[in-house]
């Protein structure tokens, strides 16, 4: 069985990125307002519910009707 050059893309980590579980990294920046205290601010992708994720599979040509499985087993 040949594997396709997307395969990484199914893979577990790679879906909580995209369903935005995942924190992709830290930005630390010197909060003004806290007398300047370094702050660290967790970077992730859009939070998407069920179905926000079955609406944006609709938009991208590949209908799926929400049901209730987990958020990751329809990215």
């Amino acid at each position: 069985m040949q594997k396709s050059k997307y395969d990484f893309l199914m893979k577990k980590p790679i879906i909580e990125i995209l369903d935005g579980d995942a924190c992709l990294d830290n930005l630390i920046s010197e909060d003004k307002i806290h007398n300047g205290q370094l702050k660290k601010v967790e970077i992730h992708m859009p939070y998407l519910s069920g179905p926000d994720i079955c609406s944006l599979s609709e938009k991208f040509g590949s209908p799926i009707e929400y049901d209730i499985f987990s958020r990751w087993s329809y990215m």
